[in-house]
């Protein structure tokens, strides 16, 4: 996405935070409206809003998620891509499966490591995939590694600061 049109932008953004350095500005490029893929192609604050605050299901950050998506295909960021899809919901990860097969069908080789957890061979991309294809799909979408740690909702997730103690157990000590 181009800086002038991100809601984080430092003057013409629209969102509550702020971006501390607007790729476009910075590198004194005249950006076009929509995505700038020549121009910004590093990781930015947008970004990591978008990791951070998706496993809340932020809506910004949900409306932001292709952005990212694009981002991380555009560099071959693996890290990006897998921590995107794990901070996803399923029904986001189906459509971001849906935009792998209309916008790079060849980096199916960054999600490698959810298929072998979920015991698929690796495969390089979506071409030669055949009636093998839903299966990759399915792993990508229901697979554990991939997915949100579900916690009961009698307990909450285990904080660093806790030690594995909830905190209830903390308030009673």
């Amino acid at each position: 996405m181009c800086c002038n049109e991100c809601p984080f932008h430092p003057t013409l953004g629209s969102a509550v935070e702020r971006c501390p350095n607007p790729v476009c500005t910075v590198s004194g490029h005249v950006c076009s409206d929509g995505y700038c893929a020549r121009t910004v192609r590093e990781r930015c604050f947008q970004d990591t809003f978008v990791i951070t605050r998706l496993y809340q299901e932020h809506p910004l950050a949900v409306r932001l998620a292709e952005y990212t998506f694009e981002t991380a295909c555009l560099r071959r960021d693996r890290a990006l891509l897998l921590s995107l899809l794990h901070a996803a919901t399923p029904e986001l990860r189906r459509r971001l499966w849906d935009r792998l097969h209309e916008f790079e069908p060849r980096i199916l080789w960054m999600l490698n490591p959810v298929f072998a957890a979920a015991g698929l061979s690796p495969v390089p991309s979506l071409q030669g995939l055949g009636p093998r294809e839903h299966l990759y799909r399915e792993a990508l979408i229901g697979n554990p590694y991939v997915g949100r740690f579900l916690f009961p909702p009698d307990r909450e997730p285990p904080q660093p600061w806790s030690n594995g103690r909830s905190r209830a157990a903390i308030a009673a000590c």
